[in-house]
């Protein structure tokens, strides 16, 4: 056996468990944070309009316009809305955090395409750990923390929306919006964020679904091309 091998399967091996997790947690972010038929759709299922007193032209106005902030570098703007210093810079707060999730899916994503062809190929061969591949194991400790966070955000959504905050914009308390300063807040309701986690949270548990069920299958096929031999029986 080539040990220069055997290290680099191993160390695949265990780069497989964060990267299977982070490309499945990104990928599930990605829709809500960069699609913006998304948000239109859930215009409509929400009722934002009927609820906030602005029509969905302004509302779609806003929220164009600070996508196009965050993803276009173009100048900061609410659309129709008025807008506070204090508003903006929670925008400009979440461009990074919004491109890192594009980065870690496309980066994540690369990597597990390499390791499918490479595998494919018989360049590399990672070990499993029993029937599983690390990719399984990334997905199998996500969706305990999914468990976790899908028990929290129902019985206290308002604890974990603060909490979320807390963890990615430490020490800031801009996205604490008036809107009586910020009314694009009331484009953006809590229930939106709610069905963003629960779309997130769906996401990554069917993402992950489908790499087990991936390798149960090929499990099965490995073993129907490759059976057992049958014990004589002891005499």
């Amino acid at each position: 056996m080539n040990p220069k091998r055997s290290v680099l399967d191993r160390i695949i091996s265990i780069l497989l468990i964060p990267v299977g997790a982070a490309f499945t947690l990104s990928s599930s972010f990605l829709i809500p944070v960069s699609f913006r038929p998304y948000y239109y759709l859930h215009c409509f299922l929400l009722d934002i309009p009927g609820k906030s007193g602005y029509s969905y032209e302004d509302i779609k106005a806003g929220y164009d316009a600070v996508m196009d902030f965050i993803w276009l570098g173009r100048p900061f703007s609410t659309g129709p809305f008025p807008h506070s210093e204090e508003g903006a810079s929670h925008f400009a707060d979440c461009v990074p955090l919004f491109w890192l999730v594009l980065i870690v899916f496309l980066v994540t994503g690369a990597f597990l395409l390499a390791y499918l062809i490479c595998s494919k190929k018989g360049w590399i061969k990672p070990l499993r750990f029993g029937p599983f591949s690390g990719i399984d194991i990334g997905s199998f400790a996500l969706w305990t923390l999914v468990l976790v966070v899908g028990i929290w955000a129902l019985v206290d959504f308002d604890g974990l929306f603060v909490a979320f905050h807390h963890m990615f914009f430490p020490g800031k308390e801009n996205w604490q919006f008036d809107g009586s300063t910020d009314p694009i807040i009331y484009a953006l309701p809590e229930t939106f964020f709610a069905c963003c986690a629960g779309f997130v949270l769906t996401m990554s548990l069917l993402i992950g679904g489908g790499f087990l069920t991936h390798t149960l299958i090929t499990n099965a096929k490995r073993k129907k091309a490759h059976p057992r031999p049958k014990q004589d029986p002891p005499v």
